[in-house]
């Protein structure tokens, strides 16, 4: 493909799908091999311009819209939900809109509220940049950064990053739980969800099952912590993510709070200490700014 390394993935009926970028255009030839290894002369090139994705001045047809409003309708009446915001960006056109209410005004697309486990996307881009930076391996044991976490010689920041570590998960603690429940205001610190963590025997060996577990970022956010100390500095995770991926990326409603407090304007029913999930799901942000953090990803940028 234009001398451009690219994977393969199969698809039915014995053809093939290739990762490539937007906006390039590609020269693709093919040769036939046989079962005895031997290999045809290469086809006559095809040359392939992939699309831009600038879908930024298109707006959804009026007709997609309005199906689109009818199922955000049905699904807050199935969930009982008082207020939801979208964003569709795509081919046929973007879209933006809050549906009801938060509290006792009308929801908006400037609110910002809790994105939860979509903090961890930030944490996994932070430690793929140390990986291009070439400071850590996926396949380096967790042991090599943090230390004394169960297994720890044996599970690797890929088991962290897949959700199979085997570790226990800190938040399904009974006293956490009960504590986040009745004084989600309370205070809570990485250090203790790491003792946590480090004073309960792992579920399964690493990399034999799955599970969604808040401890894999957790620990993930304890070994960027260390890489950054290694380097010359002794940022936070907090800082880490600030510095090295919001800010760049100009996503400016988009933060990890210092307190149960959001920022302004802010989603109703969202008050409790961030640092109870860290680096597992501590950051806040507005439609908009996650449409952006989407396009980020989609691009590879």
């Amino acid at each position: 493909l234009d001398g451009t390394k690219v994977t393969p993935y199969p698809q039915e009926m014995g053809g093939y799908s290739y990762i490539v970028a937007a906006g390039h255009t590609y020269v693709l030839t093919a040769t036939a091999v046989n079962a005895s290894g031997e290999e045809s002369e290469p086809s006559e090139p095809c040359t392939v311009t992939m699309p831009d994705y600038d879908y930024t001045d298109i707006d959804l047809p009026a007709a997609d819209k309005a199906a689109i409003d009818a199922i955000v309708a049905q699904a807050m009446t199935a969930v009982g939900q008082s207020g939801v915001t979208i964003s569709i960006s795509g081919p046929r056109g973007n879209y933006e809109k809050s549906y009801g209410t938060n509290g006792s005004r009308a929801l908006t697309p400037a609110d910002h509220f809790r994105i939860g486990g979509i903090t961890g996307s930030f944490v996994a881009t932070a430690i793929l940049q140390q990986v291009d930076a070439g400071h850590i391996s996926l396949h380096d044991p967790v042991s090599m950064y943090v230390d004394d976490i169960p297994n720890g010689g044996i599970t690797t920041i890929e088991n962290l990053l897949m959700m199979r570590s085997g570790l226990v998960d800190y938040t399904a603690d009974f006293w956490l739980d009960w504590t986040f429940y009745w004084y989600p205001w309370a205070a809570y610190s990485e250090s203790a969800a790491l003792a946590y963590i480090r004073g309960t025997n792992p579920k399964w060996l690493p990399g034999t099952q799955y599970e969604y577990n808040n401890s894999n970022y957790v620990v993930l956010g304890a070994v960027l912590e260390a890489l950054d100390v290694t380097h010359g500095t002794s940022r936070t995770v907090k800082d880490i993510l600030t510095d090295d991926i919001i800010t760049p990326l100009g996503l400016t409603e988009t933060s990890w709070p210092s307190n149960s407090s959001l920022p302004t304007p802010a989603a109703s029913g969202n008050v409790f200490n961030p640092e109870f999930f860290g680096a597992s799901g501590a950051l806040v942000s507005t439609i908009g700014d996650l449409q952006k953090w989407g396009t980020e990803l989609r691009d590879g940028t």
